[in-house]
């Protein structure tokens, strides 16, 4: 990803970030400092770094796609992370629909496959709520609305079944952060 990145940087003739943006990459990059510099005063310094390198990975994918993708393809790009999610939720959906030894000692009855961890899932189902009900304004044809509104009936049964408390903070935060981007004091920007 970070070849990705510098080859756009180098590649392009002007590159078009805007000050949200580059504020969103600095304060990734701040918070993946922290998060390495926190095996300093940590008990478990190769679980902090190891924390650290996993941060840096994902401050290599934002970078990316903001070096990468150009403005018009974004609707794209979430079009793929709705669909990528909606696999990954609708497989686990279909598990425990399916699959009679489902349940797991630690998660007990929780939705959790294929990711591993409850919280996890839903907190990813709750972002995809989000960027489906965007897209969902976003596109023009009564098809791709109708496939994210289906979207919707994947999801919800999957945030609602890992009973994540993170989840439903998480798409509640999303959706005041998409209201407030929709009639707020950054329409327009957003």
């Amino acid at each position: 990803m970070l070849a990705f990145a510098g080859a756009a940087l180098v590649g392009r003739e002007r590159i078009r970030i805007g000050r949200l943006e580059w504020g969103l990459l600095g304060s990734f990059a701040a918070l993946s400092f922290w998060i390495a510099a926190s095996a300093i005063w940590s008990d478990n310094q190769s679980a902090s770094l190891l924390e650290g390198e996993r941060a840096v990975v994902y401050l290599s994918g934002l970078a990316a796609i903001l070096l990468v993708a150009e403005r018009p393809a974004i609707i794209q790009l979430i079009g793929g992370i709705v669909g990528a999610v909606m696999l990954v939720c609708g497989y686990s959906l279909a598990l425990r629909a399916f699959d009679s030894n489902a349940l797991d000692p630690a998660e007990g009855d929780l939705l959790y496959k294929p990711i591993g961890y409850a919280n996890a899932l839903g907190i990813l189902a709750a972002i995809a709520i989000v960027l489906a009900v965007g897209l969902m304004l976003a596109v023009q044809t009564r098809l791709a609305r109708a496939l994210l509104l289906g979207s919707l009936a994947i999801f919800f049964p999957a945030l609602y079944l890992t009973s994540s408390r993170g989840g439903w903070v998480a798409l509640a935060a999303g959706l005041v952060v998409f209201v407030w981007c929709l009639y707020g004091t950054c329409a327009g920007r957003c």
